[in-house]
């Protein structure tokens, strides 16, 4: 079959919510798992979520090397 298909993930997790693992260690989880691409959807829980003292901005996106 012609044509390119993507490998992603549109629902997951981090510790930003109820997940296992920080950003960083999911989209690197998925990017050596062979991923194309992952979305995080983290719940928002309660209102201070919007107002994260630390959030972690450091998870990268999936690229290819």
């Amino acid at each position: 079959m012609p044509g390119r298909f993507w490998r992603g993930n549109l629902h997951t997790h981090s510790t930003n919510s109820d997940g296992n693992l920080s950003p960083a260690e999911t989209v690197a989880w998925y990017r050596d798992s062979g991923y194309d691409f992952v979305a995080m959807t983290d719940h928002c829980i309660g209102r201070s979520a919007f107002r994260s003292p630390t959030p972690d901005r450091s998870a990268p996106a999936i690229s290819r090397r």
